[in-house]
């Protein structure tokens, strides 16, 4: 990033005095071969490298893209880094009257309860007197029509621990964080995604949770348009660099379902 090569030179114990080649030391975290190693930092000396290590996670992704942790008994599988999460749709007391009406006569509630008979523990969550689970979400009693997201505690604890490894190591650290996820008031009534200009709010949390794990600078990135820069305890965060390189223009060949998607022969 063009912003961090402009950070000055930071005086730091952490690095042996002299050492350019320790300084050098990039982390990777990002995409490997097992989610042990996509989410643990890897540092290289090979120079002339920027003593800016970067940490990269990602909060979109389709359920095949994550990579998977190793066992006792087999290899992890490859993949993304993710930063998971959850949503929680808040509606009325009629609204949730209505979904749990549905749910029943359509055989929603059926199905959860054979999953739960199989011993499927995930399908145990909202099924309490002031939430219930429709077609996948969650749905909770309120007073007003809203969404929460939260953030996999396991997914931030591992990639928070990385960013402390790589501030204990480096001189600068860049958080890169790629996310499709929107929130704001602007969500429920917006017709194009450019009236949106906020993250969801697990990403908002996750940056500051960065900051105070020791980076220097966030970076989100996914959405089509810049979004607002946020200045917290005196480090910056950039909720959205908008589309600094977007190059549709070049590949020659597109997937046939690419050209369906928008009523094209291919």
């Amino acid at each position: 990033m063009s912003f961090a090569r402009a950070l000055p030179a930071r005086s730091n114990s952490r690095t042996s005095p002299g050492s350019r080649a320790y300084a050098a030391r990039r982390a990777r975290i990002g995409a490997r071969n097992s989610l042990t190693a996509s989410v643990t930092s890897r540092f290289s000396a090979a120079a002339p490298a920027s003593p800016i290590p970067a940490a990269t996670s990602c909060g979109s992704r389709s359920r095949q893209s994550p990579a998977s942790w190793r066992s006792p008994d087999t290899p992890g599988r490859a993949g993304i880094n993710p930063l998971r999460h959850s949503a929680s749709y808040t509606v009325d007391e009629r609204g949730l009257a209505d979904l749990r009406r549905l749910g029943a006569a359509l055989g929603f509630d059926s199905a959860l309860e054979r999953r739960r008979n199989l011993g499927d523990s995930k399908q145990r969550l909202g099924v309490g007197e002031d939430e219930y689970s429709f077609g996948g979400m969650r749905f909770t009693r309120g007073t007003n029509f809203g969404v929460r997201t939260s953030v996999n505690k396991r997914d931030l604890e591992e990639n928070l621990q990385q960013i402390k490894e790589a501030r204990r190591m480096a001189d600068w650290v860049v958080v890169s964080f790629h996310c499709h996820e929107l929130g704001g008031e602007n969500l429920f009534t917006a017709k194009h995604r450019s009236h949106i200009d906020e993250l969801a709010d697990f990403a908002v949390d996750f940056a500051n949770r960065c900051i105070d794990a020791g980076a220097d600078v966030f970076v989100a990135h996914g959405p089509q348009e810049p979004f607002g820069i946020e200045i917290y305890k005196e480090r910056p965060i950039f909720y959205s660099i908008g589309t600094t390189i977007f190059q549709l223009e070049t590949p020659q060949y597109l997937a046939e379902e690419a050209y369906a998607r928008y009523g094209l022969s291919s």
